[in-house]
């Protein structure tokens, strides 16, 4: 019995790491560049350390060639008629995926340039609004408010995502103007570990490992189950 789950385990890791290439693989054959970068997600007693964006540019493809790229991910024909619907417009497209180590997951998503909120807060609060717990929300200001500090112009990106007859409700703020690392805030990190209820000394070898990378987004809000997240994405 033992033999049969080590070999049960083996194949799931094996299929997770084919499904985590894929991307790369169809990008590289293609010859469209990207831009990478890695993240880890938390939620209540949880955290997922290996996930992955890659950004490709719309000046660097076409929507036809990008049409390629999702049918070989093989999202789903409805998912796919509202992606070729709300392309147009896009200045990029992101390819994300996430190892839940069960069945990993494709996430794509598109970012407008000229969808910045003036009021970033006010509009992030709003994403924290049906959540069992609001606790979150006070730590992604405190990053924020970090970020700008070290970035006088606030020039972020800002963007919202939601899905329509769920609950699911995100934000996504790209501070890499900032040049904040994750070192800078760690206090604010333990804070997070604290409350997500994360393991500490599984949360202390990420942020060792981590420490000096550069914060990229931070995205957070509500899942399907009405509980709140916060994911932080950093340079690789």
């Amino acid at each position: 019995m033992k033999e049969n789950r080590k070999q049960f385990e083996s194949r799931s890791l094996t299929a997770r790491a084919k499904k985590a290439t894929l991307p790369f693989e169809i990008l590289e054959s293609l010859e469209i560049p990207c831009g990478y970068e890695r993240s880890f997600k938390m939620s209540k007693g949880r955290l997922l350390a290996n996930r992955y964006l890659l950004g490709i540019s719309l000046q660097d493809t076409t929507p036809q060639v990008l049409f390629e790229i999702i049918h070989k991910l093989q999202m789903p024909e409805s998912l796919f008629d509202e992606f070729q619907q709300n392309l147009p417009g896009a200045n990029l497209v992101f390819i994300g995926f996430e190892d839940d180590q069960l069945d990993g997951t494709y996430r794509v998503y598109l970012e407008y340039w000229d969808k910045i909120c003036a009021e970033i807060i006010a509009r992030i609060s709003a994403f924290y609004g049906q959540a069992k717990e609001k606790q979150a929300l006070k730590y992604v200001c405190d990053v924020v408010h970090q970020a700008a500090v070290k970035c006088s112009d606030r020039s972020f990106i800002y963007l919202e995502v939601n899905e329509e007859d769920d609950r699911r409700l995100s934000f996504d703020l790209n501070v890499y103007q900032s040049a904040l690392r994750l070192r800078d805030i760690d206090s604010t990190l333990g804070d997070l570990q604290q409350h997500f209820q994360i393991c500490p000394e599984e949360f202390l070898k990420l942020k060792q490992r981590v420490g000096s990378k550069l914060l990229g987004h931070i995205s957070g809000g509500t899942n399907r189950e009405g509980e709140e997240f916060l994911t932080l994405y950093y340079e690789n």
